[in-house]
């Protein structure tokens, strides 16, 4: 967060769903760690993430960094049979999806077994009533950061799911020290 603390008040993110600055991005990212810990996240779960290349990924990528989860990032061309597959083998207990997949997320009543919620982006207004809506979570939640405490380096930061022609897709782990750039407290084991 070397960036937050130089240029604050630099733009940092422009897409379709807004402008950030490097420090109301960070407060995103702070708010999102912040919901996913409330949501009862441990050190090693897995929050999937099926959106398309935008802030709210980004948002995504950072948050489970500091939570010290692991990110998996779903390609939104899969088919809903290939998506399901992924969830399930990974164990992810929270979705994170864009309200544009629907039709390729599991439904409450077919999802698997670790999967906990989907969490959506831009929801219409029957999605809200049954999972919770990205925004509103990020709204609901404190800024402030999380205290540092790294899982160390080697630790696994996130699994992309890939294949060849023949077989199931196979989850390839990458750890921190893959991922993120060094940052000092955050992805060294910090002991409490």
């Amino acid at each position: 967060m070397k960036a937050v603390r130089a240029y604050p008040q630099k733009r940092a993110i422009r897409c379709p769903g807004g402008t950030f600055t490097y420090k109301e991005f960070a407060q995103r990212v702070y708010r999102l760690a912040r919901s996913l810990t409330d949501k009862g996240l441990r050190e090693g779960d897995r929050v999937a993430i099926l959106q398309y290349n935008c802030h709210t990924f980004l948002e995504a990528y950072f948050a489970t960094a500091l939570t010290n989860t692991m990110l998996v990032p779903l390609n939104y061309r899969l088919s809903a049979k290939e998506i399901d597959f992924i969830l399930r083998d990974s164990g992810a207990r929270i979705l994170i999806a864009q309200a544009d997949f629907f039709s390729k997320t599991p439904s409450p009543e077919s999802r698997p077994p670790a999967l906990e919620t989907t969490i959506w982006i831009d929801p219409p207004a029957p999605l809200r009533s049954t999972d919770p809506e990205y925004e509103g979570l990020l709204a609901s939640a404190s800024t402030d950061p999380l205290p540092p405490r790294g899982p160390g380096d080697d630790a696994v930061a996130q699994i992309y799911y890939t294949s060849g022609t023949t077989g199931r897709p196979k989850g390839v782990m990458l750890t921190h020290r893959n991922g993120y750039p060094p940052c000092p407290g955050h992805y060294r084991r910090v002991e409490p």
